[in-house]
């Protein structure tokens, strides 16, 4: 738009590699983020979480690994880079990867970021169909290290738990949340009340 003395932003950027991305144009979407650096613009949390899901979605993981660690040279931000790792362990879950998921929540940790509720309960999903024990594991490995709460895990998991039908185990742990004065979230009610309408 140089007749109108006009240049693209990182928000035109940003909507054009989504566009890209979406359509799974990666070869388009990653030259036009490395063209940002060229005219002084940077790519920010939403360019690199639209990158990383892009090539999660084309099976990628080794360049979603690759673009998350440059991510974590350029951005400082805590908060910016949990979301965007969280869509990385997300996209790693969703293949059936979830090994890897937690190979990143431990990158998280340690670049001195804590996961959050949204890293915690991908993760939890994806254990909980290979065992719940990991589950667990991972429950007390991130409630000691103080960013996530006992209650927001086990939500998560009892939610994860009707979702693969292991029904009595999520109402074991419902009932244990209520008795030690935990207060079950609303999804969490709501599950368990239609699968126990649905038993009854």
């Amino acid at each position: 738009m140089p007749e109108f003395n006009l240049r693209a932003d990182t928000i035109m950027y940003n909507i054009v590699i989504r566009l890209f991305c979406e359509k799974g144009d990666m070869v388009m979407a990653h030259k036009l983020m490395k063209e940002m650096g060229l005219i002084d613009l940077y790519p920010d949390m939403i360019t690199n979480v639209s990158m990383i899901n892009g090539f999660c979605n084309v099976g990628s993981m080794q360049m979603t690994l690759e673009l998350s660690g440059e991510m974590e040279k350029e951005v400082g931000d805590c908060s910016s880079n949990v979301v965007t790792y969280s869509s990385v362990i997300q996209s790693f879950c969703r293949k059936g990867r979830v090994m890897e998921g937690l190979a990143v929540l431990d990158r998280i940790q340690a670049y001195g970021c804590a996961p959050n509720r949204v890293t915690v309960s991908t993760l939890i999903k994806g254990l909980c169909l290979d065992g719940i024990e990991e589950a667990y594991e991972l429950i007390d490995k991130v409630v000691a290290g103080g960013s996530v709460l006992h209650g927001d895990c086990y939500n998560s998991l009892v939610i994860a738990l009707v979702r693969i039908k292991r029904l009595k185990e999520a109402d074991k742990l419902f009932r244990k949340m209520l008795a030690s004065g935990m207060k079950p979230n609303g999804l969490a009610c709501s599950v368990m009340i239609k699968e126990l309408c649905l038993e009854g």
